[in-house]
């Protein structure tokens, strides 16, 4: 009976170890069946991540969950959308797959790899050409806005109030598409460098997909131009159709972008384009007053997000023990914020200047009428590298460690603030789009009653005020000393007073409070500085901004929603902001830009100019793969050249693009390169790129000469865009064939002409800075 029941238990413990391992298989099918999707471009598609904490990745989704465990259910944080961080680890875990984030060495946690972006750089076509987007607003009706919302969640519906409102017609770069809710990642910048450089999430719907590298403008003599709604309407040049202006001027030629061409197609034997542009009107033609979407980049923003500051220093005896507080002052700062997050563009200039009073122009040489040593900020380092930068900051430290306190016999309390203050200003006038932060330390005040009027208005004359504090050192003053006392209180009187002079009593509606500018200090130097610099040297903030007015926002009311978010912001930060960018937005510093968006036709006559957005990497390509053409062909031994010359081309394609192998594909040139990760745009239709290798083995001498003679001309038009991108290069086409010459297909002769200025300065070029690189518009006809 014992065996039976042991039997029956083990029976019974096999039963429920199936059972056991039934709900574990069930419970696992469940936990992948909710498992979010993979987004594509997002660390669930790179199975080739390897941990490296100085790569730097972005979390796609807002408020993701960090886990404390790899494959554990404990949130520790949650990370807001564009949250820049270091890739730690790569984790092991078949269900979860996390990755570990660390940020400047420290740890943050496990957050799942669909939810990062571990790319820097946009998501490519299969043929190696960068995913685009121009944001297309909806129709809407009773004169409703139409607005795009960029929102932090693939899958949100409402993202207010922290979405991006977008309204103009702008490019944008695709970084991640998440196919399930029908929507792209975007970014304006070409690369990622910080947090911040996000747009958000748009749906497939709101946008116009541009993945080709072909744009279409004006061409260079016609005054106004026309699109039409459809290609009938092209065809038969009807009445209903929309203007654009003409590039007689040559403004397009300062644009970053063309309309782009969506395809092109043959209909009754004419050539149409169909383009996407705003119907309010095109790219450097805008009908609305607002300023070309392709200027913003050129507002100066990017230098706000540097600032200056600069400290004015009573150098006598009573204030020389905080002169070692400025030290300590600089290195929290540079240590509290320099590459932390909000801050990873940002960088400081410090400078300073000590004054004291008359008698101080017999004890130190250099002091002049009571002012004396400083550090000026030059010239020479507005765009100056972070190596620079750093080096700059080791001087001011040095320089100031040798500032020695005075005193003289004729030594009275008040000092020469004002004249301090004055060359101080001068000091720090250079690199006017700077922000600027002056920080007067001392304790008694001038002897003279109030600052001059030409203090006051020198103030007033800089691009943006001046964020100016005074700091006042604890009083040292014996009780009976009256005339101490008296030169305290001055100080106090004079800096708030001038402080009140020179600052706007409210910005935007919102009081300023002058209060703040002015400190009794109890505690330490280095809290006071540290403390309001958190605030003056905040980047992501800029780049946050001028990511909202490329989308269409206008400028005041987007300032006045940042202060309501940021309310222990000085109100002067803003008014900074506003006074820099306002005298260059136009309209759009009041009223939002509001694009309606059209896809028409257009009719690719000598009208239009249509061309290929080509980067300066792909141009080098395109030089590289090109030089093989400089090879002789009418020397002794045509037909050994020949092959030789055809073999180098072969492996020069070969390098660059990988397999299949050329001569094995058997395809054209411009279908081998196109279908392909050569990352090389070309256009199919140049004469070229409708040859296999199969071919150049077969044609006659002529047309072997004559296309030898089309690629030499353009490689030395390439070679001339990459040298002087300012210069117009003249060409002149022949396409009449050489006598008894049986072509297979038509050549022209190409003989580059006389090069002339695109325009009056060098604004006007083929080649347009975008996001730190340079982005060729290059004629169809250039390309070989």
């Amino acid at each position: 009976m014992a065996v039976t029941r042991n039997s029956r238990l083990g029976k019974m413990r096999v039963y429920y170890r199936r059972l056991l391992h039934f709900f574990s298989i069930l419970l696992l099918l469940v936990s992948v069946q909710q498992a979010p999707a993979d987004i594509l471009g997002s660390c669930a598609e790179d199975t080739s991540l390897t941990g490296d904490s100085t790569r730097l990745v972005w979390i796609i989704q807002d408020e993701s969950s960090v886990y404390a465990e790899e494959t554990g259910e404990e949130v520790i944080r949650t990370l807001p959308f564009g949250y820049a961080a270091g890739l730690e680890t790569i984790g092991n875990g078949e269900l979860l797959g996390r990755v570990s984030l660390a940020n400047r060495g420290r740890r943050i946690g496990w957050v799942d790899r669909n939810k990062v972006l571990c790319r820097g750089n946009p998501l490519k076509t299969p043929e190696g050409i960068e995913r685009k987007l121009f944001i297309a607003p909806p129709p809407t009706k009773h004169g409703r806005r139409s607005v795009v919302r960029a929102s932090r969640l693939s899958e949100e519906e409402n993202c207010e109030p922290y979405c991006l409102e977008l309204t103009r017609f702008q490019l944008y770069y695709v970084y991640a598409i998440d196919t399930e809710a029908e929507r792209y990642l975007l970014s304006s910048r070409f690369k990622l460098e910080d947090s911040h450089g996000l747009t958000g999430w748009v749906r497939f719907k709101e946008g116009v997909a541009w993945n080709t590298a072909l744009g279409l403008r004006p061409a260079d003599d016609s005054s106004i131009n026309f699109l039409y709604e459809n290609d009938q309407d092209a065809l038969t040049t009807s009445q209903r159709r929309f203007p654009v202006l003409g590039n007689t001027d040559g403004k397009w030629y300062q644009l970053q972008n063309r309309m782009p061409i969506l395809e092109s197609r043959t209909v009754q034997g004419r050539r149409l384009l169909r383009v996407a542009a705003p119907s309010v009107g095109v790219v450097g033609a805008l009908g609305d007053g607002a300023i070309p979407q392709d200027t913003v980049g050129n507002l100066g923003l990017n230098e706000l997000q540097k600032t200056d500051v600069f400290f004015v220093i009573d150098g006598t005896r009573s204030v020389a023990p905080y002169i070692d507080e400025v030290k300590a002052a600089v290195t929290r700062v540079v240590d509290s914020f320099v590459g932390k997050t909000g801050f990873q563009k940002a960088y400081f200039r410090f400078g300073f200047r000590i004054y004291r009073d008359d008698y101080a122009d017999a004890q130190i040489d250099e002091c002049v009428g009571g002012v004396c040593e400083s550090l000026p900020l030059g010239a020479d380092s507005c765009n100056a590298s972070r190596e620079a930068i750093s080096t700059l900051r080791d001087r001011f430290l040095y320089q100031l460690d040798r500032i020695h306190a005075s005193s003289g016999d004729s030594d009275d309390y008040p000092e020469k603030l004002f004249a301090g203050i004055e060359a101080g200003m001068q000091d720090m006038a250079t690199c006017p789009g700077h922000k600027k932060v002056m920080f007067v330390l001392g304790d008694h005040g001038d002897r003279e009653l109030e600052a001059p009027k030409t203090l006051v208005e020198d103030f007033k004359r800089f691009e943006k005020p001046v964020a100016l504090y005074f700091v006042q050192t604890p009083r040292g003053c014996k009780e009976s000393n009256l005339d101490c006392e008296e030169a305290y209180d001055t100080f106090a009187r004079q800096g708030r007073r001038l402080i009140e002079q020179i600052n706007p009593s409210e910005v935007l509606g919102k009081a300023n409070d002058l209060g703040r500018y002015f400190v009794n200090l109890r505690g330490d130097l280095a809290g006071v500085v540290a403390d309001e610099m958190q605030f003056w040297g905040r980047s992501d903030i800029i780049g946050g901004i001028q990511e909202a007015i490329r989308g269409g926002h206008a400028l005041e009311p987007l300032l006045l929603q940042y202060m309501e978010e940021n309310v222990d912001f000085p109100v002067l930060y803003w008014e900074q902001i506003r006074r820099h960018a306002c005298g260059k937005l136009g309209t759009q510093c009041q009223q939002t830009v509001d694009h309606r968006v059209i896809q028409a036709v257009a009719r690719a006559d000598d009208e239009w100019a249509d061309e290929v957005r080509i980067t300066h990497d792909e141009l080098e390509k395109w030089l590289v793969l090109l030089r093989v053409f400089e090879t002789d062909l009418n020397a002794t031994g045509r037909s050994v050249l020949r092959r030789n010359f055809i073999a180098t081309l072969g492996k020069n394609l070969q390098d660059m693009i990988g397999k299949p192998k050329i001569d094995e594909s058997r395809e054209k040139l411009g279908v081998y390169i196109k279908t392909r990760r050569g990352g090389i745009p070309v256009v199919e239709s140049s004469p070229l790129m409708q040859y296999t290798l199969r071919d150049l083995l077969e044609v006659d001498g002529c047309e072997l000469r004559r296309l030898d003679q089309w690629v030499r001309g353009s490689l030395k038009i390439l070679r001339g865009v990459a040298t002087l991108p300012t210069q117009r290069i003249e060409m002149h086409l022949d396409s009449a064939p050489e006598p008894d010459c049986d072509a297979r297909h038509s050549v022209p002769r190409l003989r580059p002409g006389k090069k002339r200025p695109l325009g009056p300065d060098d604004s006007f070029s083929y080649a347009q800075e975008v996001d730190g690189r340079y982005i060729y518009w290059l004629p169809r006809e250039f390309m070989p």
